[in-house]
């Protein structure tokens, strides 16, 4: 089943915690195909007018979409107006705005203004430079005249037809430019994705028993950025909505390696972080063509396996490998992107029917929801100046800043290291603690190593459980120094958790690299400082290794 493509254009890789690939398989030495019985896509009506915790969800997802655009292109003010063109008029729906006297109506009609051109030319309309007198006449959303100088804004679709506008104005003249339109038509695309999987979900909710199921997860997604937590509510939701006998939800590693994050069984079924074979099982065959669908009978799929070659799967008490009952195949797509993979499997032939399809793929597309909720975070936490957990620059700013030190110091003939330093033990810290208690230790982690930083030194999160520093002026033996001091700072601090009767006792590794006039290159500073980090780990922890 090919279902609608609402993003025109792909999304950028990511390398944060979400990984979606665009999958090229090699030449496969055998031809696997497996036939699917598809399921035609169920016809959703217009836009529903339900009240209550529904609306109040797309408001809220709506908003922080604002909130990230707003912080992004430094707007005065971004809104989002539902179209009603039967009436010919904007309704507001969500604001984020330094203004105090944005408009208090809840609808305005169409006029000439830039909102309403919007509509009239279904495109992205760009102002660069507004006159004082122009003003009212095209930005009139505001109670007052606010010296708006520049003004974008983009339709927003469902469908076919034009649903909504996304804009956004600035107090400053040429603020916005073409790449900022086009920064805002893909964020006007993820309004799109909202909007329609939102639709999908209210005609679900409001038509099928499993009401509690989708409201625990869609609910319990948007209280929780941690990937982790999002699978394991996803797996519950399921396990109650769908009767089955074995689920597996794989997502796509930064290798483009399908590997199975959750796997749920009443007897041995494949486990959690093994590989599925992309070019030779049903399942990666379903994926690598974007097919949705069931396998009514097992057994027809013969020497092909279900995930791997050589699998060890017990469906029954009498055989390890008989491939017997039905699956459910439902990859995981942003939009044109694959993400990964769901599939229930059931000891009935023929078990999984187009209600039971709608509702698996009412969980995944839910899931694909989330998954973009965490793609676009990381992609913001990129974008932004300050990582706002700890304070510290963002990796964004701390390479730019890193970039002009490097040249500075190469004219001046000064020296530079880059320092990155890393917690060990990762895993153990998070099955121990929590995602909160190693957020504040990440806090005070920072404040330790700011402490013995200059004003003009560099310091940034460089990964989950990692900073980087960039010191100037100082000479090798001080850089090992200063790296010894902090390690043993650490190493000796009690950090504080949620848990005011527990503390963290952890270490740290510490690799350093030098500037060298021949390597001016900020990549090979980088790579050179990641191989001392690799080696200092691959040592135990807890040491400082210099390239």
């Amino acid at each position: 089943m090919n279902p609608r493509e609402i993003f025109k254009s792909p999304l950028d890789d990511s390398e944060g915690v979400i990984n979606v690939r665009k999958y090229r398989p090699e030449a496969a030495s055998k031809t696997v195909k497996v036939e699917l019985e598809s399921f035609p896509d169920q016809p959703l009506e217009s836009m529903p007018q339900s009240a209550g915790s529904l609306n109040e969800e797309i408001g809220a997802a709506l908003s922080e979409i604002l909130a990230i655009i707003k912080e992004t292109v430094q707007a005065r003010t971004v809104a989002f107006c539902w179209v009603n063109r039967a009436k010919k008029k904007f309704i507001v729906s969500a604001v984020q705005t330094d203004s105090e006297n944005f408009t208090q109506e809840k609808s305005w009609a169409f006029q000439s203004d830039a909102v309403t051109q919007i509509v009239i030319a279904q495109k992205a309309q760009l102002y660069t430079e507004i006159s004082p007198s122009d003003e009212p006449a095209l930005v009139p959303y505001y109670q007052a005249p606010n010296t708006i100088k520049a003004f974008m804004g983009v339709p927003v679709f469902y469908r076919d037809d034009i649903l909504g506008v996304l804009f956004a104005d600035s107090l400053v003249k040429g603020a916005f430019g073409h790449d900022d339109v086009h920064l805002l038509s893909r964020f006007g695309r993820l309004c799109s994705a909202f909007i329609e999987k939102y639709d999908l979900k209210s005609s679900y909710i409001e038509s099928t028993r499993f009401a509690d199921a989708a409201q625990f997860l869609t609910h319990g997604l948007y209280r929780t950025l941690d990937l982790n937590d999002i699978l394991q509510r996803f797996c519950e939701s399921v396990s109650q909505a769908i009767d089955f006998d074995h689920l597996a939800l794989a997502l796509l590693n930064r290798k483009s390696e399908l590997i199975v994050r959750k796997s749920i069984s009443k007897s041995q079924y494949i486990a959690e972080g093994q590989a599925i074979d992309l070019e030779r099982s049903a399942v990666g065959h379903a994926v690598t063509k974007g097919n949705y669908g069931a396998i009514d009978d097992l057994s027809q799929l013969g020497e092909t396996p279900r995930f791997y070659v050589g699998e060890t799967i017990s469906t029954s008490a009498s055989s390890a490998t008989a491939k017997q009952g039905s699956m459910l195949i439902l990859p995981i797509r942003l939009g044109d992107l694959t993400a990964g993979v769901l599939t229930l499997e059931h000891r009935e032939t023929r078990y999984f029917n187009a209600e039971l399809f709608r509702k698996a793929r009412f969980f995944v597309e839910t899931l694909a929801l989330a998954l973009h909720r965490l793609l676009l975070d990381d992609q913001r936490r990129t974008l932004t100046p300050i990582d706002e957990e700890t304070g510290t620059l963002s990796l964004r700013t701390f390479y730019t800043r890193l970039s002009a030190d490097i040249n500075r110091c190469l004219r001046h003939q000064q020296a530079l290291a880059l320092i990155l330093i890393e917690f060990d033990n990762p895993d153990a810290l998070r099955a121990r603690y929590g995602a909160t208690s190693l957020s504040m230790m990440m806090q005070q982690a920072a404040r330790i190593i700011a402490a013995n930083t200059r004003s003009y030194d560099l310091l940034a999160r460089f990964g989950e459980l990692s900073y980087a520093v960039c010191l100037t002026g100082i000479s090798e033996t001080h850089v090992r120094f200063w790296a010894e001091k902090i390690r043993e700072q650490i190493l000796n601090f009690a950090f504080e958790t949620e848990d005011k009767f527990k503390n963290i006792i952890a270490t740290v590794s510490i690799g350093i690299a030098r500037l060298r006039e021949n390597e001016p290159e900020i990549e090979t500073l980088v790579a050179n400082a990641q191989k001392a980090l690799e080696h200092a780990k691959l040592s135990g922890g807890n040491v400082v290794k210099i390239f």
